[in-house]
């Protein structure tokens, strides 16, 4: 069992709920040197936080489409853009 803070909700991951059969270990992660308990773990994380979400989107009925998902990264990259130039990349920061 996982305890797992997402956002201001917690979460609970309890493993072993699936059938053995839907697990399927991805090569991907397996190449990264991730273990089969690891990459399960994982998958559980990942669970609860859509569950969570899911949770989240039912409690408050807010929910953003792909557009406006894109639209607040663009703002977040155009605003670190600005903030961070190029230009002072790898300079020491100022103290």
């Amino acid at each position: 069992m996982a305890h797992v803070t997402y956002e201001h909700a917690r979460v609970v991951a309890v493993e072993g709920g699936e059938n053995m059969a839907e697990f399927q270990p991805d090569p991907f992660l397996t190449s990264l040197g991730m273990s089969i308990d690891e990459q399960r773990a994982y998958d559980a994380y990942c669970d609860a936080v859509v569950d969570a979400s899911e949770a989240e989107i039912a409690r408050t009925g807010v929910t953003y489409t792909w557009e406006e998902i894109q639209a607040q990264a663009q703002e977040e990259w155009d605003r670190l853009k600005r903030d961070y130039p190029r230009e002072n990349w790898g300079r020491p920061c100022s103290r």
